[in-house]
């Protein structure tokens, strides 16, 4: 049976962010949560998990390296062919906007954090690489503020239609 949604995340350890997509998956119908790191939830969940490795997580340079994250994510989007898959941090809406490029399935990304803030230099090159892919694809990118709308409109030139 195919997914309406696939939420794409790191782990569901128990941050607000995870609290809000088991929310929202328990609250879809054939909805499921795919992380990266095991499938155990801090938060009572309905939705089907699935990990596409079980070990510990992983940051965004390991994963590029295992080739295989983003295989196993592939495949399985083909497979469900959801009607779009939502993800929440950096590192996963990279890997899901490069996976929306590779299957055609529309991808939606959630910012939290303000993009002109102090971050590591990885940190800086990894969304920088999102926000410019998030353009370049029209990629639909959820704002938590006005403010981190209105950055990623000065800083990275996205438009206002693609953010909500």
């Amino acid at each position: 049976m195919s997914s309406n949604v696939i939420f794409f995340v790191g782990n569901l350890k128990g941050d607000g962010a995870q609290r809000i997509v088991v929310s929202v998956a328990n609250s879809i119908k054939n909805s499921k949560i795919v992380t990266i790191s095991d499938a155990s939830s801090a938060y009572a969940c309905s939705a089907e998990i699935i990990s596409l490795y079980s070990t510990h997580p992983m940051s965004v340079e390991k994963i590029l390296r295992k080739r295989c994250i983003f295989i196993r994510y592939i495949k399985l989007i083909k497979k469900e062919r959801p009607s779009v898959c939502l993800s929440t941090f950096p590192n996963d809406n990279l890997i899901n906007i490069i996976s929306s490029i590779a299957t055609g399935i529309p991808a939606i990304i959630s910012v939290h954090g303000m993009p002109s803030h102090k971050y590591s230099n990885i940190d800086k090159l990894i969304k920088s690489t999102v926000f410019f892919l998030a353009k370049k694809t029209n990629t639909k990118v959820i704002a938590v503020s006005n403010a981190v709308q209105d950055e990623l409109m000065r800083l990275y030139g996205l438009s206002e239609s693609q953010i909500s």
